[in-house]
């Protein structure tokens, strides 16, 4: 149901777990002057509430509801910023007597929706401290070569677009950010302006909960739905001299090779399943083409992998490997690529591909935050693309139907973008 035009509220049932859920996702469109401000919110409403003040005494209520845990989230699904949160609660016919569901569901709207404020602002002591850590988690990227290659990756790849945005945010976007500014920012865009969706997840349709969240005061004062976009983009013709080589200099053992290409698969239609499984044995395992060609048969690199981000249309080879192995490792690695257009794979390649995949779909199944995540992705995909997937198993199906020939055309359909290296040389 909705709420209203900004607000979507949706009950999913499940079975066979003694959990459920309860999550709340935030959209916006991802920006460098809100992704730094959105991230730091969620932060800084996870210290305390009016009802309970302190970190600590959230922490004590969630033990008296038999240990549930509130969790908060930042990232982004294409070029849409994602700020969730997230709780389950013992389903009410293993704790009789007791209504978990709707303390639960109270309590993460206490924590969104009634921060505990000073003098008419956050508390300052909690905004200091969540922008120091904030800050300091912002740095830490570095240290974690493979994560902060990927993102140098990106910021390059998308320079012009705004999937090139940390998700956090950069530290320059917080430097003169004060807690006066947050606070009003909070109030009059965060809770008035970003589309919310909302889910429970229970064994039996929580009517009265529903009802609740209905008429909970905040969520009424929603008003007309903001547009989000995926920001996917189709580049099909990059001549080689216009790909971008980027090398970043940085004392390290092992090499960080990320080489990003346009997939041109559009995430609405089945061009996806197709991608998602030449992916899948491009580098989706230890038996794909990129582990036992680079790795293991040529030892140019300590992993080797793939991945491809369906909303931004994007696939991604990443290598550790040695300073000096750079023209070696990238030669293979688009080798590899090009033998899936040549239809260098056998049946049995295919065939465990597309059945590890629907494995990997089906067991969204087992846990109600899966189900929950991917009943809101498909929400968004319907809302964009009109996509008409709504089932996991619906959803696992599909990569049953794609061929050999489905497999070859989204290997032709991807294009080389850019080259980056962390460490060592490109030249």
């Amino acid at each position: 149901m909705k709420i209203n035009d900004r607000v979507t509220v949706k009950y999913i049932k499940q079975d066979k777990l003694k959990t459920g859920g309860i999550s709340v996702f935030f959209c916006d469109s991802l920006t460098k002057e809100r992704a730094y401000k959105n991230t730091l919110i969620q932060s800084v409403l996870s210290r305390g509430t009016e009802n309970l003040k302190t970190a600590k005494a959230i922490t004590e209520r969630l033990q008296e509801l038999y240990g549930s845990d509130i969790a908060t989230n930042v990232d982004k699904r294409g070029e849409i910023q994602v700020i969730s949160f997230a709780a389950d609660f013992v389903e009410e016919k293993f704790a009789p007597g007791m209504n978990l569901i709707r303390e639960t569901t109270e309590l993460i709207f206490d924590v969104i929706f009634n921060p505990l404020t000073e003098n008419g602002v956050f508390c300052k002591s909690y905004f200091d401290r969540e922008k120091e850590n904030l800050n300091d988690y912002i740095l830490s990227l570095k240290n974690e070569k493979r994560s902060y290659a990927r993102m140098r990756l990106l910021q390059n790849m998308c320079e012009n677009e705004a999937y090139g945005i940390f998700e956090s945010g950069s530290i320059s976007d917080g430097e003169k950010l004060t807690n006066e500014e947050l606070y009003d920012y909070y109030k009059n865009y965060f809770l008035k302006k970003m589309n919310v969706y909302i889910y429970i997840c229970s064994k039996e349709e929580p009517t009265e909960i529903l009802e609740y969240i209905k008429n909970y005061p905040p969520l009424k004062n929603f008003g007309e739905r903001s547009e989000v976009k995926t920001g996917y983009v189709e580049n099909r013709d990059i001549p080689y001299e216009n790909v971008k080589h980027i090398a970043e200099p940085a004392e390290v053992s092992q090499a960080q090779l990320q080489i990003g290409f346009r997939a041109n698969a559009n995430p609405g239609n089945d061009e996806y399943y197709a991608t998602a499984v030449m992916d899948y044995i491009l580098g989706g395992s230890s038996e794909s083409k990129l582990f036992l060609n680079v790795r293991e048969k040529n030892s140019l690199a300590y992993y080797a992998a793939s991945s491809y981000i369906r909303l931004k249309g994007l696939l991604i080879i990443y290598c550790g490997i040695a300073p000096d192995k750079y023209d070696d490792a990238l030669d293979i690695c688009l080798l590899q690529l090009k033998a899936i257009r040549d239809g260098d794979f056998t049946d049995e390649e295919l065939q465990n591909a597309k059945a590890n995949i629907a494995r990997g779909v089906r067991s969204i199944d087992d846990t109600v935050f899966g189900k929950m995540n991917f009943s809101f992705n498909c929400d968004i995909r319907n809302e964009i693309y009109d996509d008409d997937v709504k089932s996991i198993e619906e959803y696992a199906s599909k990569f049953d139907n794609v061929t050999r020939e489905d497999v070859i055309e989204a290997a032709k359909r991807v294009c080389l973008d850019t080259v980056y290296l962390l460490g060592g040389s490109n030249e």
